[in-house]
């Protein structure tokens, strides 16, 4: 597998960069990262972070996330 021809990456249920599929390679690409949990971080890491711990689950976190910024839910996401 490989991160080519992406320009964003998103990534959820990921608290430190060790959880990051080719965390590495994305950092040398300088492809946007983007977090979504629905606990603090343990370390900071990424571009963007979108993290709320009264929420129960991260893909509860994902649902308002779309919803609230009138993202269509699709099965092909």
């Amino acid at each position: 597998e490989s991160i080519e021809g992406y320009d964003l990456v998103c990534a959820v249920d990921c608290g430190e960069k060790a959880r990051v599929p080719f965390y590495d390679d994305i950092i040398a690409k300088k492809i946007p990262l983007v977090l979504f949990d629905h606990h603090q971080p343990k370390e900071k890491f990424g571009d963007f972070s979108v993290t709320d711990a009264r929420i129960s689950c991260t893909g509860q976190l994902l649902y308002y996330f779309f919803s609230n910024n009138n993202v269509p839910i699709t099965n092909t996401m």
